[in-house]
C-alpha cells in the first residue's frame, strides 16, 4: 500500500509471503518439506531541492520455517533447522550536487538470528543453535556510486561496496572477513551512441563471499565494454 499526502513525500508499507519447494536430501533420505515464509515492511521517501535529493528509508522483519541447512557437505546432506528471524533497516540517498556531478549511497543494517535450531546431524549429534547468527548473512552493507559528466559527453565514475563478516557455519565459531572493494567507469556520449567501460575490484583485491560449500573467492579485476544506441 502506498500513501502520497505531499508531492515531495511518500510512504510505504507491504506484506509478503514465501513458499519455496525444496530438492534436498536429509540424512534420512526423504526430500525435505518447503520452505515458508513472510516478510512485512514499511519506509519512506522524502524529496528536497525540487527532486535534486532524494531520502529512502526503510525498516524491515521477516521470519522463515522450516529452513533448509546443510549437515553434512560429502555427499551433501541438508536438515530443516526451524525457525529463522530478520530484522533490520536500510536506507538510500540520491542527490545531484550540480547539473554534471551526481551521487548516490546505501546502507542497510540486519540482524538476522535462529530463533529455533534443533537438529541432528549424520552422525547423530543433537545440535541446538538458538540465538546464532545464519550463514553467509552480513550484519552490515553499505555502498557509494559517484558520477561526473562534462558538456562534451565524457564522463567518469568512482563507486564502493563494503560488506561486513559473515558467519561460516551454524556453530559461529569462525566468520569470513569483511571486505570493501572499489568500482570505477569511464563513459562516453556521442549522437545516439553510449559507450562505456566498467572495471569492478579495481584494486584486484582477494576477497571471499561465502563458506558454502567451500570457502568461495570473490571475482578478481575485471573490465566491461559495451556499446549501446537509441534511435
Amino acid at each position: 500500500m502506498i500513501y502520497q499526502p505531499l508531492h515531495y513525500y511518500t510512504a510505504y508499507i507491504g506484506h509478503s509471503t514465501a513458499f519455496v519447494p525444496m530438492t534436498f536430501i536429509n540424512t534420512s533420505g526423504k526430500q525435505l518439506k518447503p520452505e515458508k515464509g513472510e516478510q512485512v515492511e514499511i519506509g519512506q521517501r522524502i524529496e528536497f531541492a525540487k527532486g535534486k535529493v532524494q531520502l529512502t528509508t526503510a525498516l524491515f522483519t521477516a521470519r522463515k520455517y522450516d529452513v533448509a541447512v546443510l549437515v553434512n557437505s560429502r555427499p551433501p546432506l541438508y536438515d530443516q533447522a526451524g525457525e529463522l528471524r530478520t530484522n533490520g533497516y536500510e536506507f538510500n540517498i540520491d542527490f545531484h550536487l550540480t547539473k554534471e556531478w551526481s551521487f548516490k549511497s546505501g546502507y542497510a543494517h540486519t540482524i538476522a538470528e535462529w530463533e529455533f535450531f534443533r537438529l541432528t546431524d549424520s552422525k547423530g549429534n543433537e545440535m541446538d543453535y538458538k540465538g546464532n547468527r545464519p550463514i553467509n548473512v552480513p550484519r552490515n552493507t553499505a555502498n557509494f556510486w559517484t558520477t561526473y559528466t562534462f558538456s562534451s559527453g565524457l564522463g567518469f565514475g568512482l563507486g564502493g561496496r563494503y560488506v561486513d563478516s559473515i558467519a561460516a557455519n551454524n556453530v559461529n565459531s569462525f566468520f569470513v572477513p569483511p571486505y570493501g572493494l572499489f568500482d570505477a567507469s569511464v563513459y562516453y556520449k556521442y549522437s545516439y551512441y553510449y559507450f562505456q567501460i566498467n572495471c569492478t575490484n579495481v584494486s584486484n583485491k582477494r576477497y571471499f563471499v561465502s563458506s558454502i560449500p567451500n570457502p568461495t573467492p570473490g571475482p578478481p579485476r575485471q573490465f566491461l565494454f559495451t556499446i549501446s544506441g537509441k534511435f
